[in-house]
């Protein structure tokens, strides 16, 4: 229960610097806003196409590229899945408790290597 408690108290005050410096910072908290949905446009008409394309390969009867394509979507997707469980191991319950309260953005790249 202390580490719920600890993680939550700091998730707050985090989270209420974060609000202050968007506040005080309206130009780069609207540039932040405009870079995400960017991004996540991007993904998505990425993803939209990559489809089409497994699509018209299948249309065409092309099933080895049609499986080629498949197979590299599976990788790409094994893969956010293996960093995301990394991630998950290395979470702690105090952790866990500070983001859900903490209001921040936060950049998590999900493809990092290690070194």
């Amino acid at each position: 229960m202390q580490d719920i408690t600890l993680g939550v108290g700091e998730g707050v005050y985090k989270g209420v610097g974060n609000t202050l410096h968007m506040i005080a910072h309206p130009i780069e908290t609207i540039e932040n806003m405009a870079h995400g949905a960017a991004h996540a446009l991007g993904v998505l008409l990425y993803n939209a196409m990559e489809q089409a394309e497994i699509e018209w390969t299948l249309r065409c009867d092309d099933f080895d590229t049609a499986e080629s394509k498949i197979n590299s979507a599976n990788e790409r997707f094994k893969h956010v899945d293996d960093a995301i469980r990394e991630k998950l191991a290395e979470l702690s319950l105090r952790d866990v408790s500070r983001e859900i309260t903490n209001l921040r953005r936060k950049k998590l790249n999900l493809f990092k290597q290690k070194r």
